[in-house]
């Protein structure tokens, strides 16, 4: 099984039980159906946010890399004017420019890689065998507090996700901004 807060029906713990021990005593009823779709519709937004951060991830990184190549192409003709120029704003700006390009970039792929993100129900056999012998209120308890500690569970990694996002946005903008400011230093 799953770790989670297992609801048995019937059973009532006491106040000096084990702080472990999480055993929940109620009947299900439709009000736990509706909190249970309600539970799941909210893990099911999670799963979406997941998908949105890492599609905008992907395509930050494929800006970056579209960038890069631009500025890369524009290479020769910047480094044979910072050579010519000696001007040291120009000495600095071209490798400040590749330094913030590899960190937005590191971030990006800090935010698109694999995180393990938790499931009430699993698909190994025995799991589902275990919800399929107990009765309908007993698996319906148990999936309800399974999908509300999971939902709990993910929202410090999905907070995680997004934070290096917006790492690799700001980065992105500021690399941009550096290689136009180190472009037109070039130029003039």
């Amino acid at each position: 099984m799953r770790l989670g807060f297992f609801i048995e029906k019937g059973r009532v713990p006491s106040r000096e039980a084990d702080p472990g021990d999480r055993a929940i005593s109620v009947d299900a009823s439709p009000l736990d159906e509706i909190l249970l779709a309600e539970v799941r519709r909210r893990y099911d937004l999670q799963q979406e946010e997941i998908d949105t951060t890492n599609t905008k991830a992907g395509l930050t990184l494929a800006y970056l890399g579209t960038v890069f190549v631009i500025l890369v192409t524009s290479a020769p003709s910047i480094c044979g004017r910072i050579i010519q120029s000696g001007s040291m704003p120009l000495i600095i700006m071209a490798p400040v420019t590749l330094l913030l390009y590899i960190a937005a970039a590191i971030c990006c792929i800090v935010t698109i890689a694999p995180r393990d993100f938790r499931s009430p129900v699993g698909v190994e056999r025995q799991e589902i065998n275990s919800y399929l012998s107990q009765d309908r209120d007993s698996a319906l308890l148990q999936l309800l507090s399974q999908y509300g500690e999971y939902t709990q569970r993910n929202v410090s990694k999905i907070k995680s996700k997004n934070r290096w996002l917006m790492r690799s946005l700001i980065l992105g903008v500021v690399f941009t901004l550096a290689g136009i400011f180190t472009i037109c230093l070039a130029a003039c």
